[in-house]
């Protein structure tokens, strides 16, 4: 059988974007010959070469960091993230995109050398360059759905607030306020900002010219849309494979077989805690949570009795020491998440609901208590809802009551593990049906 050649191209520096990729190429290994080359930041290169892959580093990518900003979205409303959220578009997307600018000539060149068959990208942002780097290297476009949901093809409120029951003209109005303060910002914006939109101008024009003296063929176009989608019918499995807007929907691609150990401190902290009792939290790498926040969970998990594994980054975990934790509390900046979710010794999982966190907790068989802040993160805790292995907390509502009181419910309700084990066994069955391999044949082989 032939090699295929594989390019990996994500300029956003972001696990929860990034990790998919990596997680697809794999899939597509599995059933076809392939020689993957990933061009990614340099904080990426580690993780590549445990796939296996080749690696190219993107340098102006590399310092880039969207953590300032986020720290401030995460204390934003969702109506202000969703609709009103031009915080992180000045103070990242353009000085993203101006450096992503200075990377395409060399691109476009070691594309070219390379001759992929298939360049496998991230759907968020930058779209229209990654037609280009496909059009210039002669490849089909795969385009992963990084959210990981059919969250795009719902109305506006659903795709701010998740699966919601409120009535029509609550939603309405809802939309119709958010047009209006978008429309009153941009134009506000344009006359404040000017300089932002000739930063952007000087990147669409350095594009131009790396991309001027390359013949673009027609490019060949997939979505793939790996994740919760498959729950989005209630629990319902949806069926698989290329639909006629040549989008393919996937189970999520979170392979269990391939789950390493856990360290060995980190084992031997477990192993001496009751089994199903242990509240695994981890709000991804993007969330900063306040310190009134960190205060309000410490103390419900300790109302709760119960024993925690805290994930949180680094700048985090000075503001959680002050609290003064008992030894019920393992805080580390990173824990293998998946190898935790496989241990039967966790109970609950605390998430922000990031796509990745989702599909994992399905996967693992976990419920689930969402803590949604922005983005895609209401609509995929609106799905594990629905599905009946989790249950939703506002950010308003973190409070040592509500969060004491939920993570008791999740562990003494046996329903929600029940439910949890039930869904994962569909999903696992449904990943290894013909199904779930038929469109590689079906359309990249032939």
């Amino acid at each position: 059988m032939s090699e295929h050649r594989i390019a990996i191209v994500c300029f956003l520096p972001d696990t929860g974007h990034v990790l998919p990729l990596l997680r697809l190429a794999r899939f597509l290994c599995n059933h076809m010959t392939c020689q993957v080359t990933c061009f990614l930041p340099s904080k990426f290169e580690s993780t590549v070469r445990e796939y296996g892959f080749q690696y190219c580093c993107l340098r102006s990518l590399s310092k880039q960091s969207p953590l300032g900003v986020s720290a401030k979205l995460s204390n934003r409303s969702i109506f202000y993230n969703e609709f009103l959220s031009f915080d992180i578009n000045d103070c990242y997307w353009i000085s993203l995109r101006e450096a992503v600018s200075h990377e395409l000539g060399y691109l476009v060149k070691t594309l070219r050398i390379v001759q992929p068959h298939f360049l496998l990208c991230d759907s968020h942002v930058f779209l229209d360059l990654y037609r280009r780097l496909a059009g210039c290297s002669g490849a089909k476009l795969i385009i992963n759905r990084s959210e990981g949901t059919h969250r795009w093809k719902r109305r506006a409120f659903i795709a701010a607030y998740g699966l919601s029951d409120r009535q029509n003209w609550v939603q309405l109005l809802v939309e119709k306020v958010a047009w209006i303060a978008r429309l009153g910002c941009r134009c506000w914006r344009v006359v404040r900002h000017p300089k932002r939109r000739q930063i952007t101008q000087a990147a669409e024009r350095r594009a131009e010219i790396v991309f001027k003296n390359y013949t673009a063929s027609k490019t060949d176009l997939l979505y793939v849309t790996s994740g919760l989608a498959v729950l989005e019918q209630s629990t319902d499995i949806m069926e698989l494979g290329l639909s006629k807007s040549r989008e393919v929907v996937l189970a999520p691609i979170v392979n269990i077989a391939e789950t390493p150990p856990l360290p060995s401190a980190l084992e031997e902290w477990l192993v001496k805690r009751e089994s199903g009792r242990v509240v695994y939290v981890c709000f991804g790498t993007m969330m900063t949570l306040s310190e009134s926040y960190l205060r309000e969970l410490v103390k419900g998990f300790i109302d709760a009795q119960v024993s925690v594994i805290w994930s949180l980054p680094r700048p985090q975990l000075k503001l959680l020491a002050k609290h003064g934790l008992t030894d019920n509390f393992r805080v580390e900046e990173f824990v293998p998440q998946t190898s935790l979710l496989a241990s039967k010794k966790i109970g609950c999982f605390v998430t922000h609901g990031g796509g990745g966190s989702a599909q994992e907790a399905v996967v693992y068989g976990k419920p689930v208590l969402c803590i949604p802040f922005m983005w895609d993160q209401p609509y995929n805790c609106s799905l594990l809802v629905r599905a009946g292995i989790g249950r939703r907390l506002s950010k308003r509502h973190i409070t040592r009551h509500h969060i004491a009181k939920e993570i008791i419910e999740l562990l003494d309700n046996p329903i929600y593990a029940e439910r949890a084990r039930c869904l994962a066994d569909k999903v696992r069955k449904l990943q290894n049906s013909n199904r779930q391999s038929e469109w590689i044949h079906e359309l990249l082989v032939r």
